[in-house]
């Protein structure tokens, strides 16, 4: 148990350093994304007259929520918050109706462009999740529990801007996320029950952005040079 609230520990300080990226950062943008993917999950669980058991279940991810990025031209290192809902289903087996998670999940996002103009940019990154959330993804017997989870993994994006203020983002990611649970949800105090479960899963994110803050005009002191990614002449 050390170790996993040490990784939770360490996980949550580091999305505290990544959101200080955005404090000055030149330009704002906020907006609403929607997500979808998919992967494969496997746990221990641990507790209740059954003793323990492993289990393996395939998994799909559907979700949405709000996004805001800091990208407008001033660093091609900025940083973007993913705030959601995020439902995860596992399809039963041997008949056995399927089971969900569903909950809080917080992403950050470290993102290095690799390819900027004033139209576009294409970039890359870590991906650091939190979330909070609660169901079952196995068929135990105490059933839904409170879950905290931790993940990491690689990502992709894709910016385009429609016009004065607007743009459409698309991220692809995988994310490989630890899951864990101490609840005493078999109504007894003779078992020390609890659970783990690790996932990766896959996912296509898109969304919708809309500046806020636009930050120096082209040609003002601070501002990106012309031909860059930037908030004005590019929205």
């Amino acid at each position: 148990m050390a170790r996993t609230n040490l990784f939770f520990a360490t996980t949550f300080a580091a999305a505290v350093a990544l959101a200080g990226v955005a404090a000055p950062a030149g330009a704002a943008s906020v907006g609403f994304y929607g997500t979808f993917g998919g992967g494969a999950a496997g746990g221990n669980d641990e507790g209740g007259t059954s003793g323990s058991w492993d289990w393996d279940r395939d998994t799909t991810h559907a979700g949405g929520g709000l996004t805001i990025d800091t990208s407008g031209g001033y660093s091609p290192i900025n940083y973007r918050l993913g705030l959601g809902w995020e439902h995860i289903e596992a399809q039963g087996e041997r008949g056995e109706a399927d089971r969900a998670l569903q909950g809080l999940v917080i992403d950050n996002d470290l993102t290095f462009d690799v390819l900027r103009g004033p139209a576009s940019r294409f970039w890359v990154g870590p991906e650091l999740r939190l979330g909070f959330l609660h169901g079952s993804l196995d068929d135990s017997t105490p059933g839904d529990r409170n879950f905290y989870a931790a993940g990491v993994g690689p990502v992709l994006g894709f910016d385009l801007g429609l016009g004065p203020g607007a743009a459409l983002s698309w991220k692809f990611g995988y994310l490989y996320t630890w899951y864990y649970t101490d609840d005493d949800s078999w109504d007894s105090g003779d078992h020390n029950d609890h659970a783990e479960m690790d996932e990766g899963h896959a996912f296509v994110t898109m969304a919708l952005l809309f500046r806020l803050w636009e930050g120096p005009h082209a040609g003002q002191q601070g501002a990106p040079p012309p031909g860059v990614y930037q908030p004005r002449g590019r929205w």
